[in-house]
């Protein structure tokens, strides 16, 4: 699906940072020597200062879910939705990352583990946990795929084509708010998403003088992102509250095309925010783990050097740890806003 490029450009990136770093040195999580994991296993020093860092944990590292953590479903009504309907075509995606010029602890995502880490933290691979900006305002928030994409944008420049594909039309991100009785306060809604595609003879999406997509065009839909019963594959339920969507699903896999393959990334525990009014949703956060063995399978499928992969990956990974404390997820985050469109017919994607 030419459209599901979002996640492969992080790919991209990641070889041109493998290229520049190939003597094969560690990740900076770790120092050679002293705390790197090694096939010996964990040493005695690592394993008190864990044992007395957990025990601590337990008291306030580790977030009470019945309290602190952030809920995005409540108990929904097992009934058939009601209420209206309102489609968004993404017009803004970009990777997100702390402000170069404000607090480098803040960034938008979502606390993916429930559990506030520290550099001590072996649970979460030592990777330090950020905080969210309002109007999230989340602890421990999971987000290392974004910043490390940010930082070399300079020399690399895959924000840039993010931002291209976006604007051309190459990735249309569609979003179906379903089931809505109220834009403030609904305690039940469902979201699809779906990817889109230009109709015949269209060059790309017309664009107002603000730069974003004027609302109300009509994109077709891919037929690969529907069931067969015409339903969305992508389907996060959820509640708007205060005007803010909210919503979570488990997993899903996107098809992305990489150097003429289909490659298969698996999405995991998926969460999604937005501000949600009758003309636009913005303010956006998608939040999500990609699991290091399944996408480097995934990956080398595509024509990636499985070396670069790993050595990305895992440098990278902070979510589950295995019983050796090696973190087997990335996480990573997005943000997006979008306009109002409307869906046309379905279609194959476009090679």
């Amino acid at each position: 699906m030419r459209s599901s490029n979002i996640l492969i450009l992080f790919c991209l990136a990641s070889s041109s940072l493998l290229a520049c770093s190939s003597r094969g040195t560690p990740p900076p999580s770790c120092i050679p020597g002293v705390d790197c994991p090694t096939d010996a296993g964990v040493d005695a020093t690592d394993a008190s200062r864990d044992a007395a860092f957990d025990a601590a944990g337990e008291a306030g590292m580790v977030r009470d879910a019945a309290t602190d953590a952030p809920a995005d479903t409540g108990p929904l009504d097992a009934g058939p939705l009601t209420g209206d309907t309102y489609v968004f075509v993404t017009d803004v995606l970009d990777m997100a990352a702390p402000d170069p010029a404000g607090d480098p602890t803040v960034t938008f995502g979502f606390d993916l583990d429930d559990r506030v880490s520290d550099a001590m933290d072996r649970l979460g691979c030592r990777k330090v946990d950020r905080t969210s900006p309002p109007p999230d305002l989340f602890e421990g928030v999971d987000n290392e795929l974004g910043p490390l994409l940010v930082s070399s944008e300079a020399s690399f420049n895959f924000i840039g084509n993010l931002h291209a594909v976006v604007r051309s039309g190459e990735l249309l991100m569609l979003l179906r708010l379903r089931g809505v009785d109220d834009l403030v306060n609904d305690d039940r809604v469902e979201l699809d998403v779906i990817f889109g595609q230009l109709p015949p003879g269209a060059g790309a999406p017309t664009r107002t003088l603000a730069d974003r997509f004027e609302a109300g065009q009509t994109f077709d839909v891919q037929a690969e992102s529907l069931d067969a019963t015409g339903g969305a594959l992508v389907v996060l339920p959820g509640q708007i509250v205060d005007g803010r969507f909210r919503g979570a699903a488990g997993d899903f896999t996107l098809s992305v095309p990489f150097m003429g393959r289909a490659v298969p990334l698996q999405m995991s525990g998926v969460r999604l925010r937005f501000n949600v009014v009758a003309t636009a949703y913005d303010t956006g956060v998608l939040g999500a783990a990609l699991d290091v063995e399944t996408t480097v399978t995934a990956l080398v499928g595509g024509g990636v050097d499985p070396g670069v992969a790993r050595f990305v990956l895992e440098g990278a990974a902070d979510l589950l740890p295995d019983d050796r404390r090696r973190c087997q997820s990335v996480s990573v985050a997005l943000i997006m806003a979008g306009v109002p469109a409307v869906l046309g017919d379905t279609v194959a994607a476009t090679p």
